[in-house]
């Protein structure tokens, strides 16, 4: 028996049952007639017409399960020899099994049907029907025979009527299953006429004396007519007996109806065609529900082509079956080229083996995975996908594969490498920067800053910059900073603030907001730099400038006082020299030479002043050391001003504390220049008084001093009384005369032999200078 001629009735309360069955008997016998019941007394009805060739029965129905089902089939002697194949979800159940086998079963499968399983059972069934077919027609062959031996040997009247009263209860049968079945029947001329059942006029909604005054072709959409006769052609034809095709018939109300036709013909003992034999199943709902289905199909695509998403299909093999539009338009490739397994030709050779083993432990694991490679573009550069898989599961909950969903992110990608640069650059930044929120909060803090505030990430965050105030910048110069930046300017200026430690800082800083795509303000931006050494340095440059500036007012003043001090003793010199050829008065010629050797000395003394200026600003004044005894100074000094132009008015006193036999050891002439200077000062400022000349051992020290009762020194010029050109605020330069050299000559002898010089004064009570050198210079 052919696939194609198999009849199967499949009997089940569930129509979704029903429906799997159909699919899963359609898939393996394509050409099989399927009938189907929802209960088993329309399922014995349907057994009783359609005469099916296998039987699924399922076993729990409501009103008559599958057991009674199958025992009135068995029952039946027309039916008897149909295998019935149980069908239940008790898999596990024996005594259903039994159950099934007493009632006359010959199979059992349990559910969820397995495809093969049911194959195999139907193939099996099949034989066992074929069979019993072969059995009762050899049986009937045999009965006929004997009928027909007897009707012409003694019986043939009996058997003539017993044929004609079986023909009229086969006829009869017919007629009752004909009636009744549930599925639609018709018995066709080869004219057309057609004799119909009740169920078919309640599938086309007319009365049976409407239809059987129709020809099928009537009844026909009329492009379909053609086709229906290709299908009747090769039965009249006597090449087949049967046909199957789906038809589409019209509806009394103009709607079609579309079938699944199966048709026999019948024929006169010469092969000429009868009749045809129809049955026809009303499979509208199915074919709305394919239709809906073919839609569904085509509307996931049309969405699934009309997004950016690179869209992918997986089975259970692992192999894709499915690439959407988007994703073969980013390939460059065809459907054919990335099925299976080749879309991986696409993926950088650095990146393939990871994105094959996340798929694969994903797939084999059942679970969503997320992973990012880089997938050759149409173009032929590699750009970054992130491909995000998704288990997918059938409407049972059975797993049938993966659907993949990927994205191209090579541009967040580029974005997140600027980032991590943008990162680095501000971690690494030898500026301090901040990020603040728009109430001020702080957000972010690079290194620098800790470095140099001493304050660690933890203290900053939250925090508002004001933690950094010294209290040196007002509330007016922060208003001003505040309203620049929150109306969407740059704020550049300059801060003093606070380190952890208290310790002050100076800081230029550059403070701009950061704006969204809106042009929304989120955040700001404050880049500071520290300059408090610069700030250092540019004070020390302006005191260098003002030094400088005082130096060159004071050289002025020098050069002018130069200008005076040099030319006074010159006049006098040569005033007096020109009077010395005219004077006979031999008094008034020694007056006169003395005045010019007193103005000569004065005039040497001036310029000796300016020479070891000179010498020792060059450095070519040098020190030679030699060993001497502390009273031959003495001596010398007190000798030098025991004249009796320094003794007039003053008292000129000696105060030794070393012993007079001492040794020491330095620049005699230095020293002696030193003291003398600041003797010759001392009684340049004290017009009447003591002055008083001392020497003292301090340590490693010799500490000489040079104490007067003059005029003394304002407190404001002590700093700079060892200054160069300067000259005490209080001196009368009209009445005592001096360049502003002396002092400044005797701090760098001092410190030449490697002491220090320092004065101690009160304002016309007089001063003390005191200054030492090393007893054992280096």
């Amino acid at each position: 028996m052919e696939n194609k001629s198999i009849r199967i009735l499949a009997i089940d309360d569930n129509r979704d049952n029903l429906i799997t069955l159909k699919a899963l008997i359609g898939e393996s016998f394509p050409d099989a007639a399927i009938y189907t019941e929802t209960d088993g007394s329309r399922g014995l009805e349907a057994a009783e017409f359609h005469q099916p060739d296998v039987i699924l029965l399922d076993i729990l129905m409501p009103g008559m399960d599958g057991f009674e089902v199958c025992r009135k089939l068995k029952a039946d002697p027309n039916l008897a020899d149909i295998p019935v194949v149980f069908i239940t979800a008790l898999k596990g159940d024996k005594e259903s099994r039994i159950r099934a086998l007493e009632c006359g079963g010959e199979a059992f499968l349990a559910k969820p049907i397995d495809e093969s399983e049911l194959t195999a059972q139907i193939r099996a069934m099949v034989k066992i029907r074929i069979a019993n077919i072969e059995k009762r027609d050899e049986k009937e062959r045999l009965a006929a025979l004997v009928v027909e031996r007897t009707s012409q040997l003694e019986k043939e009247l009996a058997e003539r009527k017993k044929a004609i009263d079986a023909l009229k209860e086969s006829e009869e049968r017919f007629k009752h299953v004909f009636e009744v079945a549930n599925v639609g029947k018709s018995i066709t001329l080869p004219n057309g006429e057609i004799n119909v059942n009740q169920a078919f006029c309640d599938m086309l909604g007319y009365s049976k004396e409407e239809l059987v005054h129709k020809k099928w072709q009537e009844i026909t959409p009329e492009d379909e007519i053609p086709i229906i006769k290709q299908h009747l052609s090769p039965l009249l034809k006597g090449e087949k007996n049967n046909a199957r095709f789906k038809k589409r018939y019209i509806h009394k109300n103009g709607t079609i109806v579309w079938t699944d036709v199966s048709t026999v013909i019948k024929r006169d003992p010469q092969g000429n065609p009868l009749h045809f034999i129809t049955t026809i199943n009303d499979i509208s709902e199915s074919i709305k529900a394919e239709e809906q289905i073919r839609e569904s199909e085509v509307q996931y695509h049309n969405l699934a082509d009309s997004g950016m998403a690179l869209i992918w299909s997986a089975g259970l093999d692992k192999l894709c079956f499915y690439f959407n539009q988007p994703w073969l338009k980013f390939t460059g490739r065809t459907l054919e080229q990335e099925l299976g397994n080749g879309w991986t030709e696409g993926v950088h050779p650095d990146d393939l083996d990871a994105c094959v083993q996340t798929y694969v432990e994903a797939f084999d694991r059942m679970e969503p995975f997320d992973m990012e490679y880089r997938l050759r573009h149409v173009s032929g550069e590699y750009r970054w996908i992130q491909d995000l898989g998704t288990p997918n599961y059938d409407r049972n909950g059975v797993f049938v594969g993966y659907i993949g969903h990927c994205f191209d992110i090579t541009n967040r990608k580029q974005t997140e490498n600027e980032f991590r640069k943008l990162s680095r650059a501000l971690e690494q930044s030898p500026d301090s920067i901040l990020i603040t929120d728009t109430r001020g909060n702080i957000e972010f803090v690079n290194p620098a800053l800790l470095k140099l505030s001493g304050y660690t990430k933890e203290e900053l965050i939250g925090k508002n910059p004001r933690i950094f105030k010294s209290g040196e910048t007002s509330r007016e110069e922060y208003a001003a900073m505040w309203h620049t930046i929150s109306s969407g300017k740059v704020w550049e200026g300059e801060l003093h603030n606070r380190k952890k430690n208290g310790e002050l800082f100076w800081e230029t800083a550059t403070i701009s907001p950061v704006f969204n795509s809106k042009g929304m303000i989120t955040n700001y931006l404050a880049i500071r730099k520290d300059i408090t050494a610069q700030k250092l340095m540019t004070d020390e440059l302006v005191q260098a400038k003002e030094r400088a500036e005082e130096s060159d007012r004071l050289k002025s003043a020098f050069l002018a006082n130069m200008s005076h001090e040099i030319r006074t003793p010159m006049n006098s010199i040569m005033g007096f020299a020109s009077l010395l050829p005219e004077e006979e008065s031999r008094e008034l010629m020694c007056e006169y030479a003395n005045i010019i050797v007193k103005n000569s000395e004065q005039l040497v003394s001036l310029i000796d002043n300016i020479v070891l200026y000179s010498k020792l600003q060059t450095g070519v004044y040098v020190n030679k050391v030699s060993p001497f005894e502390a009273h031959l100074l003495l001596n010398d000094i007190q000798q030098s001003f025991n004249l009796p132009s320094y003794q007039e008015n003053v008292i000129l006193q000696y105060v030794c504390n070393i012993h007079k036999a001492t040794i020491i050891h330095t620049d005699y002439d230095k020293l002696r220049q030193i003291i003398t200077n600041l003797m010759t000062n001392a009684f340049k400022y004290t017009p009447k008084g003591v002055i008083q000349v001392g020497c003292n051992l301090k340590g490693e020290f010799y500490e000489f001093y040079v104490k007067d009762t003059g005029i003394g020194i304002p407190p404001k010029d002590l700093e700079h009384i060892f200054d160069r050109f300067y000259r005490g605020s209080n001196v009368n330069e009209a009445v005592t005369r001096g360049t502003g050299l002396g002092l400044s000559i005797v701090k760098e002898l001092v410190q030449l032999l490697g002491g220090q010089i320092w004065v101690e004064s009160e304002l016309n009570a007089g001063s003390t200078f005191y200054f030492t050198i090393p007893v054992h210079p280096r």
